[in-house]
């Protein structure tokens, strides 16, 4: 394990597309994989840099009527109105109030909506030999989870943030429809 300073993007300039060349790319070269952590819920999570576009700090969030759980509502961010996804709520973690401690991530491109995570830990360069299968987790868990990683004593959980959201923008487009561009 490498420990990136936080919140810089190393791999940027290399990366094709949105970055799932450059992830394959990097296991197949046995590069270290940068992810960005973050906290929910007590719990360490991980996705990749080239998934994350911009942090934020918490904003304020327009509810959506008759909207699920899993959609918190819509942000403005610079003129782009943004679908904004609960994550606690779709990893089964227990709810919390969003404060102004917590951050807004954004992800990039055709998957451009965002969450809250409670707490930013920064970016970790991790080996693929450092990656384990996803066990001793709830079922469901298990089948959401890429692998998981050892760090400070503290098990960090990989997510496939597009496999994710994926669905949630696909579940919400009709809602978000009507909205402003």
């Amino acid at each position: 394990m490498t420990v990136a300073s936080p919140l810089r993007y190393p791999d940027r300039q290399e990366k094709g597309g949105h970055g799932l060349e450059k992830h394959t790319w990097m296991h197949m070269n046995n590069h270290p994989i940068h992810y960005f952590i973050f906290r929910l819920a007590e719990q360490l999570f991980a996705i990749t840099v080239s998934d994350v576009e911009r942090v934020f700090r918490a904003l304020w969030v327009t509810p959506i009527p008759d909207s699920p759980p899993l959609l918190r509502g819509v942000v403005n961010l610079r003129g782009r109105v943004l679908p904004v996804f609960n994550l606690h709520s779709r990893l089964e973690l227990p709810e919390k109030a969003v404060d102004t401690t917590d951050r807004l991530v954004l992800l990039p491109g055709q998957f451009s909506c965002c969450f809250f995570v409670d707490h930013v830990e920064g970016v970790l360069s991790f080996h693929k030999e450092e990656i384990f299968p996803p066990t001793r987790f709830s079922a469901h868990l298990e089948q959401i989870l890429e692998g998981i990683v050892q760090y400070r004593q503290e098990t960090v959980l990989l997510l496939p943030i597009r496999h994710i959201v994926h669905p949630l923008l696909a579940q919400t487009q009709p809602l978000l429809q009507g909205l402003p561009a």
